[in-house]
């Protein structure tokens, strides 16, 4: 007993919970960069829900109507954020004001998307506690607007954000996101053909 006693106090207890110590914090960091990890793939998986569920509106308001909304550029891009966004928002939520021209004149509401408080979470924003407001716009998880791009009049296809050489033909409208980057870097962008 005494031998077991001297072992110890000459540093195998020591070394022991040091090897145990070393591998809990390891342990702790592998865990950390799997939170991480599926955080990420939960920001992805949610920025194609929100792309997808915004090209379904467009199309569907096309769909019925046989035309894209008077607001949209033909052949241009819109970011899903600011004064042009806001004016495709309230056109797709079917909240146009009465008796003006209207686009959407069965005011059906072809938008469904998750609203959300903060832009960092993703979704359609409204300006902070004024909900009988037109919404600000629609973000990605990463707090960055999303894109659409339309088919041009001439039929000609809707222009490559990522590759400016090919054109994407039989389509009327393209969703896509720029990622957790924010940039048009093709490396983590999300795109909806």
């Amino acid at each position: 007993m005494s031998a077991l006693l001297d072992q110890l106090r000459h540093g195998k207890l020591l070394r022991y919970f040091l090897g145990l110590s070393a591998l809990i914090v390891l342990l702790m960091v592998l865990n950390h960069f799997a939170e991480d990890t599926r955080i990420e793939k939960y920001k992805r998986v949610r920025t194609k829900t929100i792309l997808s569920g915004l090209l379904q509106t467009v199309e569907g308001f096309h769909s019925i109507y046989g035309r894209l909304p008077a607001c949209v550029p033909p052949g241009g891009e819109l970011a899903m954020n600011g004064q042009a966004a806001t004016t495709l928002l309230t056109v797709l939520l079917g909240k146009e004001p009465v008796g003006s021209p209207m686009d959407n004149r069965k005011q059906i509401r072809f938008l469904n998307i998750e609203e959300t408080k903060r832009r960092e979470r993703g979704g359609l924003l409204y300006p902070p506690d004024h909900d009988d407001l037109p919404p600000v716009g629609i973000y990605d998880p990463w707090g960055n607007p999303f894109h659409l791009r339309f088919a041009p009049k001439d039929g000609s296809g809707i222009q490559d954000p990522f590759q400016p050489d090919q054109r994407i033909q039989g389509k009327a409208v393209i969703v896509f996101s720029y990622g957790p980057n924010g940039k048009p870097d093709a490396k983590d962008d999300l795109k909806s053909w």
